[in-house]
């Protein structure tokens, strides 16, 4: 598939290269597959799809979203070695091959690996919380989210934040297992482990430069993007 890259303005490239296609015929008349899932939001702009036969067929990565390169597989499973040397009920997962089990909470192993390795997704994958499932490989979709179980952001470079691990990233399946806030003033603690950065980010490159987005009409967001 061949996509023709717009060179009109900074904004049109970049929209241009963070497009998502789904790979299906745009005459077809289903409609989930171009409706947008709750697990896609803050992954896809909430708006911007093309209108006509494309709607919802083409999509674009949210302002902040990135897809994750590979994480040091080698120096992860180093670590997962380590925990299982006190064996438990609890079974550890990486990239789908079971390492050992430990005794180990999964909140110390997440902090942890996140502090290190801030692209590797780290999540309990049972009910019981007897599994932990680690995953390290590239091409995941994720996006970043305050981790208010570090203390509260302050107004720092980037960077700083992440190394803090004031902000992660996080993968959809991670976000599945987390209780995130819709701001820093919403925050319950005790209920909440996570916060959303701020609502424009849900948004694309070319959707997040609409005046006044939140008061318009869904479909007046999409025809503007």
């Amino acid at each position: 598939m061949v996509i023709q890259v717009g060179r009109r303005s900074t904004f049109d490239v970049i929209s241009s290269v963070r497009k998502v296609v789904i790979p299906c015929d745009e005459n077809s008349a289903g409609r989930d597959m171009r409706q947008l899932h709750p697990s896609q939001v803050g992954y896809i702009c909430l708006s911007e799809t093309p209108e006509g036969k494309s709607t919802g067929l083409v999509k674009h990565l949210a302002m902040a979203a990135i897809i994750s390169p590979r994480s040091n597989t080698r120096s992860v499973a180093k670590y997962l070695l380590k925990c299982t040397l006190t064996p438990g009920p609890v079974e550890v997962l990486l990239d789908g091959m079971c390492i050992g089990t430990t005794s180990i909470p999964h909140s110390t192993i997440r902090t942890y690996l996140k502090r290190k390795h801030k692209y590797v997704s780290v999540m309990l994958s049972s009910p019981d919380g007897d599994i932990i499932t680690v995953r390290t490989w590239s091409g995941r979709p994720m996006r970043p989210v305050y981790n208010i179980n570090n203390g509260m952001p302050k107004d720092t470079p980037w960077k700083n934040l992440l190394k803090s691990g004031a902000v992660e990233y996080v993968d959809p399946t991670e976000t599945s297992g987390l209780q995130i806030a819709p701001s820093l003033k919403d925050v319950v603690y005790g209920v909440h482990t996570h916060a959303e950065i701020h609502p424009s980010i849900l948004f694309g490159f070319s959707a997040s430069l609409i005046p006044f987005a939140n008061h318009n009409q869904t479909a007046r967001n999409i025809f503007a993007s």
